[in-house]
């Protein structure tokens, strides 16, 4: 079926002669084969020749046994043995006999059912139905697995002759099927000679608990050949020569294992020796240069050579080089033990190994380390190896490469032990916990120094090798004993108890103690024990603070209630909760979040949430379902706590329906007073509406009081009381008003009757049994009362909040006066301004205006003269008529100015939308002579469109634009012009580089004539500013300036938008 091959040969399911092998190398009765059968075919048909029944079946077994684990089809032919015999042996071997027959997987037919099927024996017939029994099981199992016991044999007419030749026969079958056969040969019952036949016809043995390849198997060409004589003897001979060879290889590997023995046990040499030592005895071995050992990383393509013997320029400690460099990547890649002894075949040609390191020749293997980097484990040379590398030659190394590993590891392990030893110890020495070990009769065998300290000793000596139960308190001592005892019988436990130290302090305990088996056998408690006095003395406070907790809890006037987030249910609740929510408690506390904030579900969650977040949160914003189904605006304030190792939520419930009424109203008292729309009267009228619902009195009215005069006259009034009207004028005796005029206070007068006041004339003539006063600040020294009465008592008396709302109404009120009173004086005073501008602007225009005149005649004879009689002045006469010209040409250049500053309000264009990109363009080009001569850079964003006066607001861009050319300083002017909004109004900007303004200048440019620099160093008139902001105050903007000296500056100008 198969040529005798290696294992990287095998089939997956096939019957190969290894599948046969298998069954026996499971075995523990066999060993062997240890070598292959070279020059010859062999197939899968073994010879067993054996001397006992145990012999036979401890081949049998193991092979009909892994038969049936491969499914495969058993046919056990018996003749020397009963069915019944070799079932029971089968049992014994842990076979399921009984479920194999029943499947049809195995059967035990007789030789006169198969060898003997027509009372002799017929080679080719048994041939053929042995091929016809391989077919027909193969259909439906993996392969045919034959049993034979061939005592029939001799004790028929078959010649020994006859039947080898049929069994060289049938070795080709085996070769050529899916089939595995044993014949079992009872040595008792053949010839030697037979013997000697079934060896030479088989090509492998099983004898005496041995499987073996046939060294004396001869091939049927030979057996039968004429020469067979003369090849049995060249086989002889060859045996013999690689039967020598093998034995001195065994003696050559015996060898160097023992010499790797004795170097890797010599107790004298550290680990860096040893592997030194190994590679002089694998580079003499493997016939290598250089022996190494790398680290290496497939992932990252790392190498680095970690250790080296023998000389080599490029492979030294600490040379790296990328692993896909070397020869190391065939065997880290697939975690092989490998070879290269034709590198250019092999591919490495252009790799620096072979280029620049020059190796021609290399073993290695490699070693996957557990916890730290891989390695290899290699030998090179830089010359070429004629033969291949044996497998023998890779097992060494491979062994070599696994003992390297092991002491890797376990210098690795002996490092981290050391390590975590002395971790361990540093713990120990330095916890704050008493950690001690405890024999069972109570010695203290070893104690911290935080143990030492708590029993008050000076040192451990103090205390080890005393009993321990000393230091217990009297009445803990018994309790520890048993709990000691017990801990030293293997369990384990904790166990509270007092120690009273060597000084007499008492500390409360805890302790915590297993069982620790020591190297003499016996066990001892080993225990780590805290001191608990001050957790047991916060845990008593504790329980006090919780006891103060639940009074507070339960006596609270406020409502507390307590939650579970996580479960989402009413934990607790006290009294003044019970009260708020009108439920009895035992109903209450059945409730769950949903009941009792149905519409506001998701925000209370919510609410919970920060508090679990934060530790704490208030809301406002809250409702609280009463009993009665109408909904409570409450206030609530949430806080974290732990009862009983529970995470809850306590809440503290306030109902603010009051506070919301009275905000409530406080809004619309302030709507009232700033709705700028509504009139006084109207503001008065809506005033007293509102108070009189405030406070649940019908009626609302405003007196002012003539102290001198002793009456009262009605300002304003609302309500059904016919005889409180606006403009009734009373005495003030025997009125409530006349009673509140002694007290800075509210005068309340929930019930006259109450009050005792029923003799009053307020009561008897104007019927008013309920009454709610406080003063009134009405200006100009006057005084008056807010008045709210009623001509029915009033159920219940007035709140702290109605007393605060009635107060703010009156100051609201007295400010409402205040207001008009203002209002109208600034009226008066603007109608004074008004007159007094215009008068100015007359005046202004008249005296420019005639102005003019004059000034023109003198400006034309200065010309005259300097026309006809320049040559008649000497030097200084030329100088004075000079300055007079150019007084002259200033003085005409100011009242020009002049007259556009008094005309802006009169004698400019209404304001309408205006594109400001036109009215800057059209400055510019006035502008261009400017521009051209200081070689400026103006940069202008896209401006928007406003509501303005377009050639006022040209003049603007003129005025700002010629003083940045003109106080530009040396270097060319570069300016830029862009708009923002803000709101309503957009802000247009004129920047500049140029010499800039102090900040406390910023002001004073813009007054008219102020100037800040002399006429010689910049010309001007000191009107261009001052014109620029009456012309942006008449458009209802502001202009200003941002400015350093030598940082240049920013005018920025407000304009209203178009359309606002």
């Amino acid at each position: 079926m198969s040529k005798h091959a290696s294992s990287n040969d095998r089939t997956g399911g096939a019957a190969t002669l290894e599948v046969g092998l298998e069954a026996f190398q499971s075995s523990p009765e066999f060993d062997g084969p240890v070598e292959e059968v070279d020059g010859h075919y062999c197939n899968d048909h073994f010879a067993h020749v054996y001397e006992t029944p145990e012999e036979k079946f401890a081949a049998a077994v193991p092979f009909v046994r892994h038969g049936l684990d491969r499914g495969e089809r058993i046919l056990y032919v018996v003749d020397e043995s009963t069915e019944q015999e070799v079932k029971a042996v089968l049992r014994e071997g842990g076979i399921d006999v009984d479920a194999a027959v029943d499947s049809g997987a195995l059967s035990f037919p007789t030789v006169q059912e198969t060898y003997l099927r027509n009372g002799a024996f017929d080679a080719d017939e048994m041939i053929d139905f042995y091929a016809d029994t391989v077919d027909e099981a193969t259909e439906e199992y993996a392969a045919l697995r034959i049993v034979a016991e061939m005592t029939w044999v001799p004790e028929s007419d078959t010649s020994i002759e006859r039947f080898m030749e049929y069994e060289q026969k049938i070795n080709e079958l085996f070769a050529e099927t899916e089939s595995l056969a044993i014949c079992q040969y009872n040595r008792d019952r053949f010839s030697p000679e037979a013997i000697r036949d079934v060896v030479r016809c088989h090509p492998h043995l099983i004898y005496d608990g041995a499987v073996c390849h046939n060294f004396y198997y001869t091939p049927p060409e030979e057996f039968f050949g004429e020469d067979a004589l003369s090849r049995e003897n060249d086989r002889i001979l060859r045996t013999l020569r690689d039967r020598v060879a093998a034995k001195a290889e065994i003696q050559d590997r015996e060898r160097f294992l023992r010499t790797c023995y004795e170097i890797t046990a010599d107790p004298d040499r550290g680990f860096d020796e040893k592997l030194h030592a190994l590679f002089e005895v694998g580079c003499e071995r493997f016939d290598m240069e250089v022996g190494g050992l790398a680290k290496v990383d497939s992932d990252t393509d790392f190498f680095e050579v970690e250790a080296v013997s023998g000389d080599h320029d490029h492979l030294v400690p600490g040379a790296r080089a990328d692993l896909s460099e070397t020869y190391c990547r065939i065997v880290a890649k697939d975690g092989l033990t490998d070879a290269v002894t034709d590198p250019v075949d092999a591919g490495f040609e252009g790799n620096r190994c072979y280029r620049e390191f020059g190796v021609r020749s290399y073993l290695g293997t490699h070693l996957e380390m557990d916890g730290d980097e891989d390695r290899t484990f290699w030998f090179v040379s830089t010359e070429p190896r004629d033969d291949s590398v044996s497998d023998a030659e890779r097992t060494f190394v491979h062994l070599m490469g696994q003992w390297v590993k092991y002491e890797l590891e376990r210098r690795r392990h002996e490092r981290e032990l050391r390590e975590r030893t002395e971790h361990l110890n540093a713990v120990i020495e330095t916890t704050p916990e008493c950690i001690k070990t405890v024999a069972p009769d109570g010695t203290l065998l070893q104690m911290n120094p935080a143990g030492v300290e708590m029993v008050e000793a000076d040192a451990s000596a103090d205390v080890t090798g005393a009993c321990v139960y000393d230091l217990i308190a009297p009445e803990d001592r018994e309790r520890f004993r048993e709990f000691n005892e017990r801990i030293c019988r293997g369990e384990t436990g904790t166990l509270e108890f007092d120690i009273v130290g060597l000084e007499g302090t008492r500390r409360q305990m805890e302790t915590h103690a297993a069982p620790l088996e020591r190297p003499d056998g016996t066990t001892v408690q080993v225990a780590v024990t805290h001191d608990v006095t001050e957790r047991k003395r916060r845990e008593a406070e504790l329980r006090q603070t919780k006891n103060r907790f639940e009074t507070v809890f339960e006596q609270s006037d406020e409502a507390i209630l307590i939650f579970d987030p996580d479960a989402a249910e009413l934990v607790d609740a006290n009294a003044a909760a019970v009260a708020l929510t009108g439920y009895a408690r035992e109903e209450l506390l059945s409730l769950r979040p949903s009941d009792l904030h149905p519409d506001e579900l998701e925000s209370f969650c919510t609410f919970l949430e920060e508090v679990r977040r934060n530790g704490s949160a208030w809301s406002e914003d809250l409702h609280c379902r009463h009993q009665d189904g109408h909904d409570l605006p409450v206030e609530v304030t949430g806080s974290t706590i732990t009862l009983d190792g529970r995470d809850l939520v306590l809440a503290l419930v306030r109902n603010i329906e009051e506070r919301k009424k009275h905000e409530r109203y406080q809004r619309e008292l302030y709507d009232i007073v700033a709705d700028s729309r509504a009139s006084f009267d109207e503001k008065l009228e809506r005033l007293l509406e509102l108070g009189r619902e405030r406070v649940s009195l019908e009626n609302g009215y405003l007196n002012r009081i003539d102290a001198d005069a002793r009456e009262f006259e009605v300002v304003a009034a609302v309500g059904p009381n016919d005889r409180i009207e606006p403009g009734v004028v009373d005495s003030l005796s025997g009125t409530y008003c006349e009673r509140h005029l002694s007290s800075t206070e509210p005068l309340a007068v929930a019930n006259v009757a109450e009050a005792e006041l029923e003799g009053l004339r307020a009561h008897e003539e104007y019927g008013l049994k309920a009454y709610f006063a406080t003063t009134v600040d009405l200006g100009a020294d006057e005084r008056g009362t807010l008045c709210f009465a009623s001509e029915s008592p009033r159920e219940g008396r007035f709140t702290d909040a109605e007393r605060s709302f009635l107060d703010l109404l009156g100051q609201c009120i007295g400010y409402e006066f205040e207001r008009q009173q203002h209002e109208r004086e600034l009226k008066e005073t603007i109608g004074r301004l008004q007159q007094s501008n215009e008068r100015l602007e007359r005046f202004a225009y008249a005296a420019s205006h005639d102005l003019q005149e004059p000034l023109r005649m003198v400006t034309s004879y200065l010309r005259l003269i300097e026309s006809r009689y320049a040559d008649a002045f000497d030097e200084d006469g030329e100088e004075f008529l000079e300055f007079a010209v150019d007084g002259a040409d200033r003085m005409r250049e100011m009242i020009d100015g002049l007259l556009k500053y008094s005309r802006v309000e009169t004698g400019g264009d209404p304001l309408e939308p205006v594109e400001l990109d036109g009215v800057l363009e059209d400055a510019l080009k006035n502008l261009q002579i400017g521009i051209e001569e200081t070689d400026a850079e103006i940069h202008v964003e896209e401006l928007p469109r406003v509501e303005g006066d377009a050639g006022q607001l040209r003049q603007v861009f003129q005025n700002l634009l010629d003083n940045a050319l003109t106080y530009s300083g040396d270097e060319p002017p570069q300016v830029r012009v862009d708009a923002e909004r803000r709101g309503r109004e957009w802000v247009i900007s004129v920047r500049d580089d140029g010499i800039g303004i102090d900040s406390e200048d910023h002001e004073k440019i813009f007054t008219v004539f102020d100037r800040l620099h002399s006429r010689d160093e910049y010309d001007g008139t000191g009107i261009g500013l001052a014109l620029c902001e009456r012309i942006v105050e008449r458009h209802g903007g502001d202009i200003w300036v941002e400015s350093e000296p030598g940082e240049g500056a920013t005018f920025s100008v407000t304009l209203p938008a178009a359309g606002e």
